[in-house]
């Protein structure tokens, strides 16, 4: 697991133990009754001094919330569609100013984004100087343009040795030019989806993805982050499971709360479509998150590319061999609003849940959200965001 300490301001502690709280009232009340020569002046500086302990005797002191009292933490996961990718929706530089409006309108304490370029993730860090940017590491290159390539090859290679080899009779004859026909279709076909996918993903491809972490200033501080990737070799840099076209990073954040002092561990994911890897994708999230705990709430946000009934949800959910289950806030919300789908297509039409915020332990969500464009109004992304307030 990749981890390094980034500079983040003064400790919380420090704001912590440098707040003002009760016990300046007491010294203050203290020098004030040296000062009284009347019995008045004494016994309203006694009555000062028990006044300013009581915050302390019931457990309000600065920096020691009652519980309930501290404002819900809000959380948001939003994919904001790479710069490189061709879509219907526009280019970047025509949505930049809408995904920072969506970013802005939903006041978010934590951002979690997904498919972020380096240029967006400049640009990002221009538009929003109110928050503080971990990035994280890059993704990696896709491996399914080698791959397929490979197998083209291997394919018109076949094809051809077909071709050089002594032509036989009758039903076997006709065998043998089938064989060589579909070998040249299929070499074709690969090598045309590779050809396909460059057009479509661009740099996505060979560069991959950020998944940054953006922080509000103030409001949450960060004491350390790392990134792993979903395979059985997590900290080897852009690998994959078996039977996986891309990699996918998991970028975390360990936080803490200036005022309150509550921690938690963020992590923020891209998952992949592809079905058969959703149980080991599972078990490989599971371990990650396990490496990283200290005992801490952890929220598990991001774009996971799987259906609520899906193999990969319903595992993460159900927990099970001894590690506990995260929690669907958006299934647990106390008040939902929007539609819940976050995939469209970037044309606005209904679409599934495939964006997800998961926690763990059970923690209370006061409200989860999902934010569209107005009817008629263009896109940001072909994802809606989701927002959840939860009280850790």
């Amino acid at each position: 697991m990749r981890s390094g300490r980034r500079p983040t301001g003064a400790p919380w502690w420090r704001a912590l133990c440098g707040a003002p709280g009760p016990w300046h009232s007491v010294r203050m009340h203290e020098r004030h009754a040296k000062s009284c020569t009347h019995g008045l002046g004494a016994l309203s500086a006694t009555f000062a001094f028990v006044v300013g302990l009581m915050p302390c005797a019931f457990g309000t002191c600065s920096g020691s919330p009652i519980e309930g009292d501290a404002p819900a933490l809000r959380v948001m996961t939003f994919n904001v569609l790479h710069s490189s990718i061709r879509n219907p929706i526009g280019p970047w530089s025509e949505r930049r100013t809408r995904v920072m409006r969506t970013i802005r309108e939903m006041h978010p304490d934590i951002a979690c984004l997904q498919e972020v370029s380096d240029r967006q993730l400049a640009d990002v860090a221009r538009d929003l100087p109110e928050y503080r940017i971990v990035p994280g590491e890059r993704s990696g290159a896709a491996t399914f343009p080698r791959s397929a390539l490979l197998l083209s090859a291997a394919l018109a290679i076949g094809g051809f040795a077909l071709g050089v080899t002594r032509r036989r009779a009758g039903a076997r004859r006709l065998a043998h030019r089938l064989v060589r026909v579909a070998t040249g279709i299929g070499a074709a076909a690969l090598a045309l989806s590779v050809a396909l996918a460059r057009y479509v993903l661009g740099d996505f491809l060979d560069s991959g993805e950020r998944c940054p972490i953006l922080l509000r200033e103030g409001r949450v501080a960060c004491a350390e982050d790392g990134s792993f990737w979903v395979s059985r070799q997590p900290d080897r840099p852009g690998s994959t499971l078996p039977g996986s076209p891309t990699p996918h990073i998991v970028h975390w954040a360990r936080l803490t709360e200036p005022r309150g002092g509550r921690a938690c561990v963020v992590f923020n994911t891209h998952l992949g479509v592809v079905p058969w890897t959703a149980r080991a994708t599972a078990e490989a999230l599971f371990a990650g998150l396990g490496r990283v705990s200290r005992g801490e709430a952890q929220i598990l946000a991001g774009d996971f590319n799987a259906t609520p009934n899906g193999a990969l949800v319903r595992s993460l959910t159900a927990g099970g061999g001894g590690r506990d289950a995260l929690h669907d806030t958006w299934a647990e919300a106390a008040r939902r609003e929007g539609s819940g789908g976050t995939f469209h297509w970037g044309m606005g039409a209904p679409g599934p849940r495939i964006d997800y915020i998961l926690v763990r332990p059970g923690e209370r969500v006061r409200s989860a959200t999902t934010k569209s464009a107005p009817a008629g109004s263009p896109h940001a992304s072909d994802h809606d965001a989701l927002l959840v307030e939860l009280e850790i």
